[in-house]
């Protein structure tokens, strides 16, 4: 997908979550801009909602602009922080958006861009995260992601699993008792020497 298609279908999506919020008027306003904003997975606080209002806000209106490019690129950038809290109806968006064909199935490449507005940012910095979730959504092995397959990866990659990484915890916790033992047996002058066995001394 071209960088300029993506970018189109990533502003799509965010305004199509905004439209499905207007009111009898039509119109979208700030104070439902949190519940909004959670209905992505993007918990922020009030004051930074604030902050956005003072920004693109228009005076004397409460009315959100979000057809404003700038006001949805600031939309994507908010981090995702509960995935557990991302609306059945937004993943419905973002998958139809970005099912190309139409036919039920997005690529694995194409996954790859819908999960950049689902993931928590510390997940898309782990690679491996990313191929192990997006692998494990192609439960067919066809190289084609299924809408309920979509859903279950994206909420399973916000459920930290302890034993994938046990080995490294126990290993990182030895080194780590290890230098400590280290710098208190150094304290009191006994420090092991560590040499290269050569074997039997010669007779």
């Amino acid at each position: 997908m071209a960088n300029s298609i993506r970018d189109e279908k990533i502003t799509e999506f965010f305004q199509s979550v905004f439209r499905s919020h207007m009111d009898e008027e039509g119109k979208v306003t700030y104070d439902k801009l949190g519940k909004i904003l959670t209905s992505l997975g993007r918990k922020i606080s009030g004051e930074r909602i604030l902050k956005i209002k003072k920004k693109f806000g228009v005076e004397d209106s409460d009315v959100i602009d979000w057809e404003d490019p700038d006001f949805i690129m600031t939309v994507a950038s908010l981090n995702v922080v509960d995935v557990k809290a991302i609306d059945d109806g937004v993943f419905s968006k973002a998958f139809k958006i970005f099912d190309m064909d139409s036919d039920g199935l997005i690529s694995l490449h194409e996954m790859r861009i819908v999960l950049s507005l689902f993931l928590p940012v510390q997940i898309q910095q782990e690679q491996e995260m990313v191929e192990t979730t997006i692998y494990g959504m192609d439960t067919q092995k066809d190289g084609e992601i299924r809408f309920a397959d979509f859903v279950k990866g994206v909420k399973d990659s916000g459920t930290f699993n302890l034993s994938k990484y046990r080995e490294e915890f126990l290993l990182a916790s030895l080194m780590v008792a290890g230098f400590f033992l280290y710098q208190i047996f150094k304290q009191f002058g006994i420090v092991p020497i560590i040499g290269v066995y050569e074997g039997p001394l010669a007779m």
